[in-house]
This record gives C-alpha cells, sequence and structure tokens, in this order.
C-alpha cells in the first residue's frame, strides 16, 4: 500500500439490490454510466476534504501533519538542562538522552540513518551534536538538542569507517577518516566546511584510534603500535610517541578525552583502551608523558564505548561499555588526585545494547516529549441526504512498531445540531490489506447507523512516542434506501 500524501474523506452510494435466490449484495459504481441496471450512481455525493476541513476537528493528544496524516503530538519540552545522548550503533538509528539530574534514560529523536562502524558522535558542549554515519558513507548530521531535530551538513571529504573519531575544540571538529586511512580532517561549525589537516609522517588510522585537542596540538592514540603520539593543529609532522605500558592492548571503544593538568594547567588525557579490556589510564603529556593507571569501569569496554567529560578542571566521566552491551558508568574526577581515585559507580543501563557505530556525547537539550495516549475527531460530515444508512469505514494506518493501537468510533443524526450530543459506537476493525513496514488497510462495518451527518473520531494510543501511529485515507460508506 502507498502512503497517502493526502486525506480523502470519501462517501460512496452503493444500492442494496436483489440478486439471485435473495441473496443482498453492496456495489460500488466504478463509472460515470448513469443506465447500469444494477445500481444507481450519484457524483454529486463525492467530498473531498481540503486541509482546513482536516484541521477543523477537534484534537486532544494528536495533530495534523500536512499534507494530511495525523498522528500523537510530539516535541521537546522544558527548559534544555545538561544530558548525555548516546546512539547504540550497530545499524540502528536509536538515539536516546539521559538526564543526569533525572538519573534516566529516554528515547529521543531517531538519526535520519543507520550508524555503522566508524559512525561517532560529538558535541558542541552545548547546543549541537554532529554525528559521522560510519559505513563507507560520507554522510555527516547535527543534531540540536534544544528542537530535537536533525540536518544534513556538507559531507566529509571521504568515505568513513572503522577507526573514525571526532573531538570538537574551539569551533573546530577534528575528523580522523578511519579504515586504515592517514587522512585527518577539520571541519568549521559556522562555515559547515571541511579541510584536511597537512600532516606528514602519516599513519594509517584503524578500529580502536581515538583523536582529542589540548591548547594548539592533536593527540591521537594508535592502536597498531599503542602509543599516543601529537601534531600541531595547523598539521606538520607527528612527534612524541608515548607508548603504552608493555602488554597493553589499544582496540575498538578506545576513546579519551582532556583536561587541564593542576599546576601546569597542560593537557591531562585520560583514555579507555577498549579492545575488550578494562584499562583506564591518564598521561600528562607535556610533563613526562608517563601514563597512570587509574580505577578501571565495572566491565570490559569494546566496539561502540565511549567516555566523555562533563564538568571543568573537576568533575564527571561517563563511559559506555559498548560491545553490545548496555552498561553505563560515571567517574568523580578531581583536579589533582592521586591514582587509582574513587571506584566508578554503576548507572541505569541504557536501553538498548550498544555496538560498533555508536557514541556518547553531552550537550545542554531538552526532553524529548510526547502523548501516549490522544485522539482525534472529525468534521461533521453532511452527506445531503436524510435517513442515510451508513455501511462500512475504510481506512489506512501505519503502525510502526508493536504495542500501537487505533480505534475508531463513529455518530451520526439527521440533526447537525445535535450530532455533538449523539454517543459514539466503536468500531471493531478487521485488516483488508497488510502492505508491510506497518502499514495496514482495516475496515468497520457501521451496521446501519442512520444519519445524514456523520462524524468519526480516532484513539491513538503506543507504548513510546517516539514511534507513535499515523491515520492516513479514510472512505465513508453509505447505502442508498
Amino acid at each position: 500500500m502507498s502512503k497517502r500524501l493526502a486525506m480523502l474523506i470519501v462517501t460512496v452510494f452503493s444500492l442494496n439490490v436483489m440478486i439471485g435466490l435473495g441473496v443482498h449484495c453492496h456495489f460500488t459504481d466504478q463509472t460515470s454510466i448513469t443506465e447500469n441496471m444494477s445500481y444507481a450512481y450519484r457524483p454529486g455525493m463525492w467530498r473531498q476534504t481540503t486541509m482546513t476541513d482536516f484541521q477543523s476537528g477537534a484534537f486532544d493528544g494528536t495533530e495534523v501533519r500536512s499534507p494530511g496524516s495525523v498522528t500523537l503530538s510530539s516535541g521537546m519540552a522544558g527548559d534544555p538542562v545538561p544530558m548525555i545522548y548516546a546512539l547504540v550503533g550497530q545499524g540502528s538509528k536509536h538515539l536516546y538522552q539521559y538526564s543526569i539530574q533525572d538519573d534516566a534514560w529516554t528515547r529521543g529523536p531517531d538519526a535520519p540513518g543507520e550508524l555503522s562502524p566508524g559512525g561517532d558522535v560529538v558535541s558542541d558542549g552545548d547546543r549541537y551534536l554532529y554525528v559521522l554515519q560510519g559505513g563507507g558513507s560520507s554522510t555527516f548530521w547535527r543534531f540540536d538538542a534544544y528542537q530535537g531535530t536533525w540536518s544534513v551538513m556538507r559531507s566529509t571529504p571521504g568515505p568513513v569507517n572503522a577507526g573514525s573519531d571526532m573531538f570538537y575544540s574551539d569551533g573546530i571538529i577534528y575528523a580522523l577518516q578511519g579504515g586504515g586511512s592517514k587522512a585527518v580532517w577539520s571541519y568549521d561549525v559556522q562555515r559547515n566546511e571541511w579541510a584536511e589537516v597537512p600532516v606528514e609522517r602519516t599513519y594509517a588510522m584503524g578500529p580502536g584510534s581515538s583523536i582529542v585537542a589540548g591548547g594548539s596540538r592533536l593527540y591521537v592514540i594508535r592502536p597498531d603500535s599503542p602509543s599516543l603520539i601529537s601534531v600541531s593543529k595547523s598539521g606538520g609532522r607527528w612527534s612524541d610517541s608515548f607508548y603504552t605500558p608493555p602488554g597493553t592492548i589499544v582496540g575498538p571503544g578506545s576513546d579519551m578525552v582532556v583536561t587541564p593538568d593542576k599546576g601546569s594547567g597542560k593537557p591531562l588525557i585520560f583514555a579507555l583502551f577498549g579492545g575488550g579490556t578494562n584499562v583506564f589510564q591518564a598521561n600528562s603529556v607535556e610533563s613526562n608523558g608517563k601514563w597512570i593507571a587509574y580505577a578501571s569501569p565495572p566491565s570490559p569496554i569494546a566496539a561502540g564505548g565511549g567516555l566523555i567529560h562533563v564538568g571543568g578542571a573537576s568533575g564527571h566521566m561517563y563511559a559506555l561499555a559498548g560491545g553490545s552491551s548496555d552498561g553505563f558508568y560515571r567517574w568523580t574526577y578531581t583536579q589533582g588526585m592521586k591514582e587509582p581515585g574513587p571506584a566508578w559507580s554503576t548507572l541505569p543501563s541504557i536501553p538498548e545494547n550498544v555496538g560498533d557505530g555508536g557514541g556518547l556525547a553531552f550537550a545542554n537539550g531538552r526532553l524529548a516529549s510526547g502523548h501516549l495516549d490522544g485522539h482525534y475527531t472529525s468534521s461533521v460530515f453532511d452527506s445531503g441526504k436524510e435517513r442515510e444508512v451508513l455501511d462500512s469505514i475504510v481506512y489506512d494506518v501505519t503502525l510502526p512498531t508493536s504495542g500501537q493501537d487505533v480505534t475508531m468510533y463513529v455518530r451520526a443524526s439527521d440533526d447537525a445540531a445535535s450530532i455533538s450530543a449523539m454517543p459514539w459506537t466503536m468500531l471493531p476493525a478487521s485488516i483488508l490489506v497488510s502492505a508491510g513496514s506497518g502499514d495496514y488497510t482495516l475496515y468497520a462495518d457501521l451496521h446501519g447507523i442512520i444519519g445524514r451527518y456523520v462524524q468519526y473520531m480516532f484513539h491513538m494510543q503506543t507504548v513510546d512516542p517516539a514511534t507513535a501511529p499515523f491515520l492516513h485515507e479514510v472512505r465513508l460508506y453509505h447505502m442508498a434506501v
């Protein structure tokens, strides 16, 4: 079933006729020939609603979405508050938001496409999230955490694959292309422009590579020869190979954050090494380059894992375990504290497992809100003839996932002024057509309800406001008597 681009309320007249041994049949004329022997055709009784008619209905928790579908209303509510966002990756569009204040996850608006290996998310620290789709794509999106809307931004200079990573610093996003590429890119968020950072003595970046910026330099952790290397933000030659402790592994899920070191104020880099380990260490790169072991998170970190820092010189670090798990943790950091520091806290699990292409970011945002229950009541339609007998109603709906329902009610009267006082009749529906992807054409018998004026009401329900049902076209059938 194709999706309808406009909603039609069509009143079709059928003639109840006798055929053979008294069998009653309902026919609908498909031509303009008025001499048909078995049924009558009255073209003046066809009606098509306009959007003005459509919107004149009464709404309770529902909204009309031009050009002509009805769904449960949704949006972003309240003032922007500190939020943590997680994309689950592994071929999913799903975005979740964690309220730091409420200590709870809620579903956010889906990304425009599925995230695959190389997918990543970074924040400007305030309102916007920037997302690489990964999976060999050059697609790049921006999410407005205030409005809950996605935008397509300028494509990356090349395809992005596993090993990609991003970091935001002073209006610029620095990104690794991944997929074994040696490319390092910069993206100006104001100009919506990408450029290549001209680096010499290049290294291939594969799964487990991660990038941060501190001061005037970029720092990258290499998984192939586990070490931390750096280069000027403007490009040049890689230098400063601070090798990880012997025997350590850097692999998928590796991620880094940077804070100012106590005293010197120079970059202090914290890193989860990933690769199925729970190693968590720090490196004061502009002091002595020595790695310092801190408390390990409760579970191993693997593909899709992530690390963010919320706060200034002191604050909290949050981590996703990745590896197709739902682990989510917090670690409290105080500038200048001694290793190993406090233990990690286990926070409410993200509602879905996070895998390759997933990621974590902080932004100030509004909570996604939506009605779980609502009614749409149509305007009153005039068939033009009193004592009209209603025969049936056929309507097209989309139910994207399980846990959704649409129930139809109808009422009729010969008096336009009194129809609002008439009781509603609930109509059990049967499926006429199941077109796949949640698209259905449903049928309900009106049991000979009589009246010149007719009105219908839909009751919509869902267990998840992010996946509400849609009502498309509605067709009312009458019998001529």
